[in-house]
């Protein structure tokens, strides 16, 4: 029974965390989820808790509710789930928890850390 919970925990804390990202100008962004940087430097994060953050082929930050992965084609799909989990399979083809969803912009924000 031990050994089933320390796995579990193990599996919660691998999930995608809430972060904080500076940017090219030494400004500080945090978000409810993951966090990137896009090609010019500027943060964008996820606006979901355990959501991801990720760069495009076009080299736009794009977000999801859950982890993304890039497919064969370079299109970003991401857990429709909060939370949920993302793996591309043999062939190239991203397989979600719950499903996938394209990845993209309007899931993501930029929201300044506030000074102490």
């Amino acid at each position: 029974m031990r050994l089933y919970l320390l796995l579990i925990g193990l599996f919660i804390s691998l999930g995608v965390q809430a972060e904080c990202v500076m940017d090219q100008v030494g400004q500080i962004y945090c978000g409810y989820g993951a966090c990137a940087n896009n090609s010019y430097g500027n943060v964008y994060c996820s606006k979901y808790r355990d959501g991801d953050a990720v760069l495009n082929v076009n080299g736009e930050v794009v977000c999801g509710k859950g982890s993304c992965e890039e497919d064969r084609l370079k299109n970003v799909h991401c857990s429709s789930a909060e939370g949920g989990a993302a793996m591309i399979d043999r062939n190239g083809n991203v397989r979600c928890y719950r499903g996938c969803e394209r990845a993209s912009s309007s899931m993501c924000e930029r929201e300044i850390a506030p000074t102490s």
